[in-house]
């Protein structure tokens, strides 16, 4: 029951932000009221995702199509933003396809068009507006766009700097950009061999026209200039014209117009000028090799480009297995110039030997201009090699070229997945890997600040870097690699015992099973780290013990020997004098027996629990019983209440109100006990320590009424009242210390330790522990603000 009781607060939040949702969403599309309910359950039954397959894509792009006046519009836009990979992409598609298909659902859309544009301009407008900062981010965010900023020199202004996040990405470029390698001088001081027809000055005397030649030697002349084409060299009858457009071959009018319905090809980076007195009959082979010659200049052109460290690790692996293939297209090229040189090689024999390489250099410069226009790095690489493979399945030859490109541009991606999930280590030089590291966020800041959030993003899964085969598991990932670090970090080299090669294939569950092996190994190795050999059961056991009062007679003794001194104010105190009457106290208890009795420590905090709790509260509501469905524990630094209204504010405490323990804890152990953690502890510790104390007042004040015994019974009716109520007091103050430490916090420890004996990663422990002390939080009165405030 207690279990449960604390997750009702949070369902009970998202179904109220459910039925919000669905009444704001009616009330734009003018249909208040109107099966509100019958829509609130549909949802509710269905909460998972869609999740569109490549089958269910292609039919609503057909059903689209179909209904729609622009198919060949709607088409082109999809495949340009297809090339920039985005990722909800499939599931908007599938959502347009079903309204298309739905005329009372466009008729409805039609007639609320202009109030959806309204609220769409409200949203926009609203969004421009900045959330307030407080004095402290804006200059953290100062001084990381110094740092960013410092080693970058002023660069010239690019389409769409008046963006904010474009200007950031740009400058995480610059920073990145700044500590790469420059390449060689020679790699561009020597043009040829780049193979994409390098810029020469052509000789004055240009040669005679081609058609003034016998038919055999323009055939022989022709055959030179598309082998020199082949190899990305211009030819002397056969000119190269740059082109940035890059959609077909356009000719000048002077010149043969090369036929662009049988070469609309988008990979053609430049324009081919075949001079028009060419023989016809040659002319016909001569326009269908020369797809083939731009193919090449494309993928070469991507070679030559991607080699640079900028690009990183995945493009120079992909840049490499083209080039390999472009290889033996050169050997094939170089075959086919001897046997040229031997007078055994045709124009039809030059067609038919190119014809197998045609489709594969297709593939390649499909590859290549995809990329480049999608500005691809890293996963989003990986992701598009491999949907062209899935893609291309009725190709077999198409998807051969495909699944080899893609496990040989994989090969240091994965490189890297192996080294983060086998022995919890990032190399990533170029910013390519899903898991980014965070070095601002430091392990010693769990013990420090409230609100350090080091296991949450000191690693991080960044959505962009993620290839679509790896999405899936993606999060087993990102905590495998997180367990195996703090392993390391505790000075093991630990290093999985079955490491296998992860290689990319089309069979998905071949690699998807050696993370998970390896997953379920980093877990078992750090759970058995904390729970076993660092003791985690027993430790908490002890803070129990100490914060949440478990142990009835070292308090007594405490108590008894620092009454005294907790009764002066708290500036006249000593902590040397009370960390002497704690370990008194220890030695002559029970708690002589706890291993972990050293790392108690004692504290004074210079405002009472009321005022601890309104700083590390957001309590912005007007305390007039309006109470919130949650409550959000922020840093004092965001505490955004008055003083005057925080109860006690200023005030002069005494010890008893200002004291509290503190634990000192090493890493890993700070991973469970936080921060975070410890202050909630403490504010436990502080509600029981303080309402323990009443309880022994009001217990002493029992000795102080036996006095009345020396007076007449005539006097007996005077103190009647008196007993009375202090008997009733001492009975609401001892049923409330029963209630929080016997009804409330034995029963969620009980369930706490039952659960610590069976999890299996260290974020269940995080989520079981963190439970446990919201759950005594909240039972115990502590996160109600209207009582606090009354």
């Amino acid at each position: 029951i207690h279990a449960v009781s604390a997750q009702h607060a949070s369902v009970a939040m998202a179904e109220y932000r459910l039925h919000g949702t669905v009444s704001r969403l009616l009330e734009i599309l003018g249909r208040e009221g109107q099966g509100r309910e019958s829509y609130i359950e549909l949802f509710q039954r269905q909460k998972e995702a869609y999740a569109p397959s490549p089958v269910s894509t292609v039919t609503a792009k057909a059903v689209i199509s179909r209904n729609s006046p622009h198919a060949r519009e709607f088409l082109e836009k999809f495949e340009e933003i297809k090339d920039t990979h985005a990722r909800e992409l499939d599931p908007l598609v599938f959502l347009l396809s079903k309204i298309s298909e739905s005329p009372a659902l466009k008729d409805m859309l039609a007639r609320t068009a202009p109030s959806l544009r309204t609220v769409t301009q409200s949203l926009a407008s609203s969004a421009k507006q900045a959330a307030p900062m407080s004095d402290d981010d804006i200059k953290a965010i100062r001084q990381r766009l110094a740092a960013v900023t410092a080693n970058i020199k002023t660069a010239p202004r690019v389409a769409g700097a008046d963006d904010p996040e474009a200007r950031l990405k740009l400058l995480r470029k610059k920073e990145k950009e700044a500590f790469l390698p420059p390449l060689p001088v020679w790699v561009d001081e020597r043009p040829f061999l780049s193979g994409d027809f390098p810029r020469i000055e052509r000789p004055l005397l240009q040669p005679t026209s081609i058609g003034s030649l016998p038919l055999e030697l323009q055939e022989i002349y022709i055959i030179d200039d598309l082998l020199f084409l082949l190899m990305g060299v211009e030819g002397k009858y056969i000119h190269v014209q740059l082109s940035s457009t890059g959609q077909r071959f356009e000719l000048d009018a002077s010149l043969s117009r090369l036929d662009s319905s049988r070469s609309q090809q988008p990979q053609a980076a430049h324009t081919f000028v075949v001079d028009s007195t060419l023989d016809p009959s040659l002319r016909e082979l001569v326009d269908r090799i020369l797809p083939l010659c731009s193919y090449y200049s494309s993928v070469s052109r991507f070679i030559h480009e991607h080699t640079g460290f900028r690009f990183g690790m995945v493009n120079q692996a992909l840049a490499a297995a083209m080039r390999s293939i472009c290889k033996e297209f050169l050997v094939l090229v170089a075959q086919l110039e001897h046997q040229f040189n031997q007078g055994l090689l045709t124009l039809q024999k030059l067609h038919f030997y190119v014809q197998p390489s045609l489709p594969i250099m297709s593939v390649l410069a499909n590859i290549s201009v995809s990329i480049l226009r999608g500005r691809c790095e890293g996963g989003a690489v990986l992701t598009m090699l491999h949907e062209k493979t899935m893609t291309t399945i009725g190709d077999t030859k198409a998807q051969q070229i495909c699944l080899h490109l893609t496990q040989a541009t994989s090969v240091p991606y994965f490189d890297m997945l192996e080294q983060w999930v086998y022995k919890g280590i990032i190399q990533d030089p170029y910013s390519e890997f899903l898991v980014e590291e965070s070095a601002e966020h430091a392990k010693e800041g769990l013990s420090v600040y409230y609100n350090d959030t080091y296991w949450e993003q000191r690693y991080t899964v960044i959505m962009d870097r993620v290839p679509s085969f790896l999405a899936k598991v993606a999060d087993k990932i990102l905590h495998t690699g997180k367990y195996l670090n703090v392993v390391r970090q505790c000075g093991r080299d630990v290093v999985y015992p079955q490491a296998e090669e992860i290689l990319y294939t089309l069979q998905e569950r071949e690699y998807v099973d050696r993370i998970e092996h390896a997953f379920n190994y980093a877990s078992r190795v750090l759970v058995d780290l904390l729970v076993n050999e660092l003791r985690l059961r027993d430790r908490l056991l002890s803070i129990k013990n100490y914060f949440l009062m478990g142990q009835g007679d070292f308090f007594v003794h405490f108590m008894d020997a620092a009454e005294g001194e907790l009764k002066k104010s708290v500036e006249d105190i000593a902590i040397p004098r009370l960390e002497a009457l704690l370990e008194l106290a220890q030695r002559t208890s029970t708690a002589n027996f706890d291993p972990f009795k050293d790392d108690l420590r004692c504290g004074l905090v210079p405002y009472n629990l009321i005022t601890e709790l309104f700083r590390i509260m957001n309590v912005s509501h007007d305390f007039k019983g309006n109470e919130r469905a949650h409550t959000e524990f922020i840093s004092p630094s965001k505490m955004t209440l008055d003083a005057a209204d925080i109860p006690g504010t200023g005030a002069v405490i005494s010890g008893l109100e200002a004291f509290t323990f503190d634990y000192n804890v090493q890493w890993p152990m700070s991973l469970i006990l936080s921060k975070k953690a410890l202050k909630r502890y403490q504010l436990l510790f502080r509600h029981l320590f303080y309402s323990k104390h009443v309880e022994r007042q009001v217990c002493s004040s029992w000795a102080v009424h036996q006095g009345a015994k020396l007076y007449s019974l005539h006097d007996a009716p005077r103190f009647a009242a008196a007993y009375a109520l202090r008997q009733r007091m001492l009975n609401f103050v001892q049923h409330l210390v029963y209630y929080m430490m016997f009804e409330s916090i034995e029963p969620n420890w009980h369930s706490l330790d039952r659960k610590l004996k069976q999890v299996s990663t260290i974020d269940e422990v995080l989520k079981y522990h963190s439970d446990f002390l919201d759950t005594c939080l909240k039972e115990c009165m502590l996160t109600n603000p209207y009582l606090l405030k009354t």
